[in-house]
């Protein structure tokens, strides 16, 4: 079973990210399930979702200390949910210049890894940082980690989207397999 907890501000597209997830999983023959927590989101607040992907799934709600990653798509938002993961769990966020002064001082586990992803120059070309969470489920699923990969997504971003969304939902998806192989710096 692999399971995730999908985090960020409203509108940043962590629904999104997380029902992708959920689909693939389906898609492969997979139980899945996942549960949200949306509070004041439309206010900018913060979204939470947590997907569970494997076979044999009673309850959408992960237990503290059982995620396998937290895929996020703001840095302050990764280091709120680390408790959830299991030792040498997994933590993946954008480099938020804005956000690196407070991140500094919040206090981090030493059993989990965490990497942050400069997606500065991304941004900047489509001024925009829209897409992030696309970016992020290539830079989370490039390897084979888990039981669903990058090319799976890649099917349901395909199956679920068309025109300029799919192709720049597509384009995310590469950008962020590159990232996670180190292509792009």
């Amino acid at each position: 079973m692999n399971e995730f907890i999908v985090a960020g501000i409203g509108g940043q597209g962590v629904i999104t990210c997380s029902k992708l997830i959920l689909e693939t999983a389906l898609d492969k023959g997979y139980e899945a399930r996942s549960a949200e927590t949306i509070g004041m989101a439309q206010r900018g607040g913060s979204v939470l979702s947590h997907v569970r992907i494997g076979e044999k799934i009673y309850s959408p709600f992960i237990p503290i200390g059982k995620v396998d990653e937290v895929i996020s798509m703001d840095s302050l938002e990764a280091l709120r949910y680390q408790n959830y993961l299991k030792q040498y769990g997994f933590v993946e966020a954008p480099d938020d210049l804005m956000s690196r002064a407070i991140v500094s001082k919040i206090p981090i586990r030493s059993d989990i890894n965490i990497r942050y992803y400069d997606l500065g120059n991304k941004w900047e070309k489509k001024e925009t940082k829209k897409n992030t969470n696309i970016i992020m489920l290539g830079i989370v699923f490039a390897g084979d980690r888990y039981i669903i990969s990058s090319k799976d997504i890649e099917k349901t971003i395909v199956k679920r989207f068309t025109g300029v969304i799919r192709s720049d939902a597509l384009e995310a998806l590469h950008l962020g397999i590159e990232l996670a192989r180190g292509g792009i710096s």
